[in-house]
């Protein structure tokens, strides 16, 4: 293990999908494989729900592992006992607010470089949660996001949208606050457009219209309903 170089992933959530996230850590592997790196992805209790991702995952090379998603105290020993194991050059985080400072705090005592990924925001501004939860809940909340910026070398958002929403907390003046986009695999599929619509059951002869995204609001899914039923109207399946 001592000729190896890996950097952790702390995901920390049971997958209930195959979400577009995971497909994203198989494409990842398989780069940091050949730039010399095993990656050590670490997920919530159980992957049972979805075994595939780690099937997919340690094929492409990676090491997955489980830990606790509840209790503070069982979240820290399972993480330091994870940092001692591997050493990592690398750590990123992803979810759960209270693990992302804990492994900051670690990533200082291992000498691992420290990323913080943020997929989603609380509210646009401190003014807006101020109103709606308090000065003492929206403290808190600034204090956190203050010490992601501290004790990691990058914030890296996944959207411009996200980024900005970040930057209303958090004053950069060292350029730490970056957006960096999910890769996807680019590869065009063997199937027919005819042959994608049977296989997942839809019409041949309908324009469809699809959008693969969590039901946040920061999503705007509400503008695609809204505007659907004008799109219906104005276009056909040939245009």
């Amino acid at each position: 293990m001592n000729n190896q170089k890996y950097i952790v992933q702390f995901v920390c959530y049971s997958p209930k999908i195959y979400s577009g996230l995971d497909r994203f850590f198989v494409l990842l592997t398989k780069k940091l494989q050949e730039r010399g790196y095993t990656p050590v992805f670490v997920y919530g209790e159980t992957m049972e729900f979805v075994p595939q991702i780690q099937k997919d995952l340690e094929a492409a090379g990676a090491v997955v592992l489980t830990m606790p998603e509840h209790g503070k105290r069982s979240m820290v020993r399972a993480a330091r006992a994870i940092y001692q194991k591997y050493r990592p050059e690398v750590v990123d985080t992803h979810f759960v607010n209270y693990l992302k400072v804990i492994t900051a705090l670690l990533s200082r005592r291992y000498k691992a470089r420290h990323f913080t990924h943020i997929h989603s925001l609380i509210a646009d501004s401190p003014k807006q949660y101020k109103q709606e939860k308090g000065a003492l809940k929206c403290f808190a909340l600034n204090l956190y996001y203050h010490l992601l910026y501290w004790y990691s070398e990058r914030v890296l958002c996944v959207s411009k949208a996200i980024e900005t929403q970040f930057r209303h907390w958090v004053s950069d003046t060292e350029d730490r606050v970056q957006t960096l986009y999910l890769g996807t695999d680019l590869t065009p599929s063997a199937l027919t457009k005819q042959q994608a619509r049977s296989r997942l059951g839809l019409p041949q002869d309908e324009l469809i219209l699809t959008n693969i995204s969590a039901k946040e609001e920061l999503k705007r899914i509400d503008l695609i309903i809204n505007d659907m039923g004008g799109v219906k109207s104005s276009h056909t399946l040939e245009d």
